[in-house]
Parts: structure tokens; C-alpha cells; sequence
């Protein structure tokens, strides 16, 4: 035994030199129907809001796609920036829009998943794809004509 006491010992002073690096914590990006059919009736407004934030870019910028959009949600829900920068700028817009109507991080955070999920139901989120916004647009004029 005082053998294998030895190398199980030098086996821990290598691993305590080189340690693993620790994972991020992991971020769901996705929620559930049930959880999206609860969200929806209770913070409609706030999805209104996100949403026609997207579109009112979209209509801004033509560079913004299902793609970008999906990248800004992902770098939003997991509070990281990205290299993209339509995919910045509109986080960064994102934030503002939930700082002007001072909407906690849990309820943004959960609002921001909810959208990302029906992004990723509607497109593939290739360059070029706009299937979400297209849908986005629709529902964000409809959601106006009911008011």
C-alpha cells in the first residue's frame, strides 16, 4: 500500500498545480412551454416591449437578422459581450430599454429566454435568415392595432 499511498499523493500535488479550469455557470437559454405560457400572461407588456425594441432596430439596420438577434439574446441572457457588433448594439439597446422602464434582472432575464426560445423555434439563425423578425413584426403590429 505505500506504494500506491505514493502515487495517488503525487498524482494531487500535479493536479493541484495545474487545476481545472472552472466552467462557467451554465445558463439556461431556453424555457419551457409551460414556463413561456406562464410568462406570456403574466409580463405581455414586457415581451411587447423587447420585441418591438428588435424590430424597431431591425427596421434601422438592414444588417440585422435572426442571426444577430439570436447572438445579442445569448450575450444578454449570459451578461458577456460579444464580437459581433449588430449583435452588440443591440444588447446594448436591449439594456437600455430595461434600465428606461426599470424591469428587474430576473424578469428581463426570463423575458429575454422566452424571446430567444421563439427565435429558435421560427429560424435556422443562419446570416441572412429573418423568418423571426418577419413573425416579430407582425405580432408587434397587431399587438399596436389592438391598443
Amino acid at each position: 500500500m505505500g506504494k500506491l499511498s505514493k502515487q495517488i499523493e503525487a498524482a494531487m500535488r500535479r493536479r493541484a498545480k495545474h487545476p481545472h479550469p472552472q466552467a462557467d455557470q451554465l445558463v439556461k437559454l431556453r424555457v419551457s412551454n409551460r414556463l413561456r405560457d406562464v410568462f406570456t400572461q403574466q409580463h405581455a407588456p414586457i415581451l411587447l416591449l423587447v420585441e418591438s425594441a428588435i424590430v424597431q432596430v431591425a427596421g434601422q439596420m438592414e444588417e440585422v437578422d435572426d442571426a444577430s438577434v439570436e447572438l445579442a439574446l445569448r450575450a444578454s441572457i449570459r451578461s458577456r459581450s460579444t464580437d459581433d457588433l449588430t449583435a452588440r448594439s443591440l444588447a446594448e439597446l436591449l439594456e437600455q430599454v430595461r434600465l428606461e422602464h426599470e424591469i428587474d434582472t430576473e424578469t428581463w432575464q426570463t423575458a429575454l429566454r422566452v424571446i430567444y426560445t421563439s427565435v429558435t423555434n421560427r429560424s435556422d439563425c443562419r446570416a441572412g435568415d429573418r423568418n423571426y423578425l418577419h413573425a416579430a413584426a407582425e405580432f408587434v403590429r397587431r399587438a399596436r392595432s389592438r391598443k
